[in-house]
């Protein structure tokens, strides 16, 4: 018996190495590095703009919530205009917010980046079920050595799907 085991052993570990071999190249495209090296200060500004963001969003200052947001228009951080502003408020009031916090970091590029706040919509929500839990997504991009917050748009101009393709 221990020598049928010892086989099965062998011949799956020999299946798994040339399944190795032979996937190699979908393998290297599967995790890419990121196309920009971040320092640790890129690191503490983007948590320190996410948590003043959450810390809005928690408080229901909307107005300052809408000011901290921009879009990327020809290269540049553009303002939200009045509209764009006044939409943004008018839909994020919709929204129930018990507590935020921080989900997820995904740093990539200068302006193709994802960050996952979790809302706590109902006092009894539950992150593990989800139940009474939403989640706003925001695309951290730079310029000129500063950042912004952008709402993650998969129509915003130099965002591109990585995973998942």
């Amino acid at each position: 018996m221990t020598r049928y085991f010892s086989l099965f052993v062998i011949v799956m570990a020999g299946l798994f190495m040339a399944g190795c071999k032979q996937h190699k190249k979908v393998d290297e495209g599967f995790l890419r590095e990121a196309a920009m090296d971040y320092s640790s200060s890129d690191s503490a500004e983007i948590k320190r703009l996410v948590d003043e963001y959450i810390g809005y969003l928690k408080q229901g200052d909307y107005e300052r919530l809408a000011d901290m947001l921009y879009l990327v228009q020809d290269n540049h951080a553009v303002p939200y205009s009045e509209g764009l502003r006044d939409s943004f408020i008018t839909g994020v009031k919709t929204i129930p917010v018990v507590d935020a916090t921080l989900n997820s970091i995904l740093l990539r590029d200068n302006v193709n980046n994802e960050v996952g706040i979790a809302i706590k919509m109902i006092d009894d929500g539950d992150p593990n079920s989800k139940r009474g839990i939403t989640h706003l997504y925001l695309n951290p991009v730079v310029f000129d050595g500063k950042w912004y917050l952008t709402l993650l748009d998969m129509n915003a101009e130099g965002y591109r799907k990585i995973y998942g393709e």
